[in-house]
């Protein structure tokens, strides 16, 4: 990934954050009452929501760099591979307590960084991840990408990311 690349998705978290600053900044009549516990609240959310969005696009970095491009021309090796960073978005979400809409904009972010899916196949992937079953297919996959990014935290395995390229050959001859 280039610089350029990189400098892109780090403006367009911190648009986001700026934009859930004035979203949710207390009225006039709120400051004129007292000030709001939110403030604070709001700042937690956007630094875990930085945190997460710089974790997950590191793992995604480091997992598309062996990834043979040209199986991901096909669609099939290009969604299994969007599942699988899916779940490790997830996983990364769940472990500093994201809400929805946060796990939603990374996810987004991810996918489009690491060339999975343009902006709008990225949103619409998004927006069908709550129905995916755990037990389905696709949730399997994405169990694939928690489990990766899980060992690569944890330093079990500093090599895990590169296991995406070996799954993405694995579905490309499937």
């Amino acid at each position: 990934m280039s610089t350029g690349q990189i400098l892109l998705v780090i403006i367009g978290i911190a648009a986001l954050m700026i934009l859930f600053k004035f979203l949710f900044r207390p009225s006039a009549h709120q400051s004129q009452m007292g000030s709001s516990d939110a403030g604070p609240a709001i700042s937690s959310a956007a630094k875990r929501m930085g945190s997460v969005a710089k974790q997950a696009t590191l793992f995604a970095e480091a997992s598309m760099l062996l990834v043979n491009r040209t199986a991901l021309e096909n669609d099939g090796p290009r969604i299994n591979a969007a599942l699988f960073m899916a779940g490790a978005v997830g996983y990364l979400a769940d472990r500093k307590g994201l809400g929805d809409t946060e796990r939603f904009a990374v996810m987004c972010a991810v996918l489009e960084h690491a060339g999975l899916m343009t902006e709008g196949e990225a949103y619409t992937f998004a927006s069908d991840m709550p129905a995916i079953s755990e037990s389905s297919a696709e949730g399997q996959l994405r169990n694939k990408g928690r489990e990766t990014v899980h060992s690569w935290l944890s330093g079990e395995d500093d090599a895990a990311p590169a296991r995406l390229a070996k799954y993405v050959e694995e579905w490309a001859t499937a």
